[in-house]
């Protein structure tokens, strides 16, 4: 009967993680403790997307910081980058995800911290892993 409770406890366990996965965090806790790295769970509203533009033939792109998204712990739609505050986030995206986000929408991020920089908040760039929209 013993050589059962191993078993026992990992299915259990399994079922814990799978039923109850860990929380996500406010944006402006995530900016407060600003982690270096890691995959973690974030929460928030949609505000802005943006795409790049497509290049122009032959080829001659103008300087782009990528495909993003912002989030914010308000639902109010931004149109740029100025007054971002510790309850924003921005996000960097894959191609085609743009598509899949609707403006001022609540969603559950899964977001891994990059070890770049190249946006004006203190936290590291974030990049888009997975999301959910919950109701």
């Amino acid at each position: 009967m013993m050589s059962r409770w191993p078993a026992l406890f990992l299915m259990v366990c399994a079922i814990i993680i799978v039923c109850f996965p860990a929380a996500a965090e406010k944006i402006s806790d995530l900016n407060k403790k600003l982690p270096i790295a890691g995959v973690l769970k974030v929460e928030g509203h949609v505000v802005k997307i943006y795409k790049c533009p497509p290049c122009p033939p032959p080829g001659q792109c103008k300087p782009c910081m990528g495909d993003n998204i912002v989030i914010s712990e308000n639902n109010k739609l931004i149109d740029d980058y100025s007054g971002l505050t510790s309850k924003e986030m921005v996000i960097f995206i894959h191609p085609g995800d743009a598509e899949k986000l609707v403006p001022g929408e609540y969603y559950f991020f899964s977001v891994k911290i990059l070890d770049r920089k190249s946006t004006g908040v203190p936290l590291n760039d974030v990049e888009l892993v997975s999301f959910d929209k919950r109701h």
